[in-house]
């Protein structure tokens, strides 16, 4: 087993620490290995904390998985542990620092003795899980459940002073008022509501609630609809020392009391903000959701952002001194030096992981999208130099168009967006026909369109000159190209119906009894025999010049399992007009296009479908995708052996090819770097990141981040 990681051997190496050997691979920058800001981190939890809360001895915490933890504040060792019957999802301190609140998935709150650790005493009342729960003045406590109640008690006898049930859904926000008997309260329809402690009475309701429908445990509506607070339902809220209030959803909200008023309201963000912190002394307001943030209290700028998780959700925050603690939804928690966040201000990042990954041309850009819908523009070792926001999804960098490439397509919900590499701007955007379309891949048709296609709806025409939009009329939905040459590209299809296609105009019944097709989904005036039409997703040659269909290719191939949806899912051209064709139940398939012949060469071992296809001249090579072996099947006579490579490593997750060489990662961490041919093993090391995606260019490797950062190595075939 290999014990050191790559960022170990790295930094003996840059320190000018000797090492065995040189690296097959090295790092273009500096290596990104330490979290800036970062003071000390532990995984006390196997589910996420949801409670969090410090004082100057002791870090509490407490998570789904039913402990609860009391550290030391000052190295994170584990002083206590309580195992409760039922998690505990929130925790609270006491203003005098003597006693703190557990609310639980067993409807009560617990109240705990600091130092002693004892369960003094446990408030019952509640119908449903305790969501939140709050000291007030004097001896009272404020909790809001899943039972849609708001209730008041004296936490030290037991008694329950107040319950209020204005809600109508579940109470999921809580925010109490520092010495005046207030609280606000937020629902999942999106309901808010200020209450006096005193008294029981609803004083003001800030948003209304809107309608929110329970399908199969999940939730379908409640957002807010006006254009005052949240977007949606409220996840956390402080009542601010300086007499303002501050409600997160996934974006963030500053209220005026006197009016209930809006003094500002951030963008929202692609992760919901479940927890707050406030630092008086700098006004600013901590939120954490895959990034922590501070904001101006007063006038919403932001004063710092980071990556604090590696891209995990942050579920809990508490600020002790001048540390700030989060905890996330794998059970780590972390500490942060405050001034080291303020003093790094507000970092260019994706808050969540590098989905889609382009290398410019010229190497001299790294064009990248992230589920957090925002696009960055980095330089050509990894440096960020722009990010863009606003999208309505995640977005998918597609590459340049023809005349230019420095305009770079990039794809999102409903929007074709042109940006402009060189001048980190917007050059245009088209709006598409439907608002939930998101192009996966595109071809160009000449040097204005091109078709943009994705698995669920029919491929569109886009032309980027005109801003005008074609729907390709075929019942099916392209998933891949391949060119041909001559102006013919062959698409791979998906069996099917796409959203935007009728009903009435489709059927999913395909075989008669005898096996013969009902409906040949393009209807084209193809000539299909039975033994060739029994797959239910054909592949499509489509000519890009006049734009027309030329042939359907179906074949149902020999198939390891008993599965109905079987369809094209890898495509490589190869010499004499023929196409390698891997399908998803694990058959590669030769194709002579112009002559409508085939040939089933094999089915790979232990394969779901085929990943890669190699030509090396005499022989072709299949890398599976799920990473047991490489078939070599000799081009001429059709005969295949089996090289198994892979040991005792688990599945790949993450690969890339570039001429005889594939890079991937399995579960165990392993970065592996294999000559297909050869059957080598050229690098083998845990590189020390949480790997994404990445792609082997001329001589690099790119890698994109769990947590949102880019990262550029260079290889050498010397060692």
């Amino acid at each position: 087993m290999i014990q050191n990681t790559f960022l170990e051997h790295w930094k003996k190496k840059s320190s000018g620490q000797a090492v065995a050997a040189d690296y097959f691979l090295k790092p273009v920058s500096p290596y990104r290995g330490k979290v800036p800001n970062l003071l000390d981190e532990g995984n006390p939890h196997s589910n996420f904390i949801g409670g969090l809360i410090a004082n100057d001895e002791f870090v509490i915490t407490s998570s789904e998985d039913s402990n609860l933890c009391i550290w030391s504040g000052k190295n994170l060792d584990l002083v206590r542990e309580i195992v409760q019957d039922n998690p505990a999802n929130f925790l609270a301190i006491s203003p005098d620092g003597k006693h703190f609140a557990a609310g639980t998935d067993s409807y009560t709150i617990d109240i705990y003795e600091m130092g002693s650790w004892d369960l003094v005493r446990r408030l019952e009342g509640h119908d449903g899980y305790v969501s939140k729960v709050s000291f007030a003045q004097g001896d009272k406590i404020v909790s809001i459940s899943r039972d849609s109640s708001v209730k008041v008690w004296n936490y030290k006898t037991g008694e329950e002073l107040l319950n209020m049930n204005n809600h109508d859904e579940w109470v999921y926000s809580l925010g109490v008022h520092p010495t005046e008997p207030l609280a606000i309260t937020g629902a999942l329809d999106s309901s808010l509501h200020v209450w006096n402690l005193e008294t029981g009475q609803c004083i003001e309701s800030p948003v209304d609630g809107s309608n929110l429908i329970y399908i199969m445990g999940m939730t379908i509506g409640g957002d807010n609809n006006s254009e005052i607070g949240n977007r949606k339902s409220t996840s956390a809220a402080m009542w601010l020392p300086n007499g303002k209030v501050v409600t997160t959803a996934y974006d963030v909200v500053v209220w005026d009391p006197k009016d209930w008023s809006m003094v500002w309201r951030s963008e929202a963000g692609s992760k919901q903000m479940r927890s707050l912190a406030y630092l008086e002394k700098e006004n600013i307001i901590i939120t954490v959701s895959g990034v922590v943030e501070g904001w101006n209290a007063d006038t919403g700028e932001k004063v710092f952002s980071q990556v604090a998780h590696g891209g995990k959700e942050i579920y809990s925050c508490f600020v002790q001194g001048r540390k700030l603690y989060t905890g996330d939804a794998k059970g780590k928690i972390r500490v942060w030096d405050i001034d080291g966040l303020i003093a790094s201000g507000v970092n260019t990042q994706h808050s969540w992981g590098v989905s889609e990954m382009w290398v410019t041309e010229n190497q001299e850009h790294i064009v990248t999208g992230s589920f957090d819908n925002t696009v960055i523009i980095w330089d050509k070792n990894g440096v960020p130099l722009h990010q863009f926001k606003g999208f309505e999804s995640d977005t998918t960098p597609l590459g340049p168009i023809p005349t230019d490439n420095n305009l770079h397509v990039v794809s999102s919900s409903g929007l074709v967006t042109i940006l402009d590499i060189e001048n980190r701007e917007v050059h245009k955007q088209i709006p598409l026909d439907r608002s939930l379309i998101d192009f996966d891949g595109l071809y160009w048709l000449d040097e204005d369109r091109f078709i943009g296609y994705t698995l669920s709806y029919r491929s569109r025409i886009v032309n980027v000159k005109t801003g005008e939009i074609q729907v390709v009329d075929m019942n099916c939905s392209f998933t891949g190209h391949q060119e041909l040459g001559n102006g013919k590209v062959a698409f791979t299809t998906y069996p099917t119906r796409p959203l935007d296609v009728p009903e009435e105009d489709y059927s999913d019944e395909y075989e008669d009894e005898d096996g013969r097709p009902k409906q040949v989904l393009l209807d084209i005036g193809a000539t299909l025999g039975t033994d060739e039409y029994e797959t239910y997703s054909p592949l499509v040659i489509f000519d890009a010049r006049n734009l027309q269909l030329v042939k359907e290719l179906w074949i149902r191939p020999v198939l390891k399992k008993d599965d109905d949806n079987y369809y094209p899912n890898t495509i490589r051209k190869s010499n004499n007009n023929k196409i390698w064709i891997g399908y998803s139940g694990g058959t590669t398939i030769v194709w002579d296009w112009e002559n409508e012949t085939h040939q089933d060469f094999f089915n790979p071992v232990d394969l779901e479908a085929s990943l890669y296809i190699f030509d090396f001249g005499t022989e072709m090579a299949v890398v599976e995708y799920a990473g047991t072996a490489v078939t070599f099947v000799d081009w001429e006579t059709g005969e295949s052996r089996v090289e198994y490579w892979k040991g005792e490593d688990k599945d790949r997750i993450v690969s890339s090819v570039e001429n005889d060489l594939m890079a991937f990662v399995d579960e165990q961490g392993f970065f592996t770097v294999l000559h297909i041919k050869n059957q080598d093993i050229l690098f083998k090391e845990r590189l020390g990141m949480d790997i994404r995606l990445m792609e082997l260019k001329d001589g690099k490797l790119y890698i994109g981040s769990e947590e949102g950062s880019t990262s550029v190595f260079t290889w050498t075939m010397d060692n």
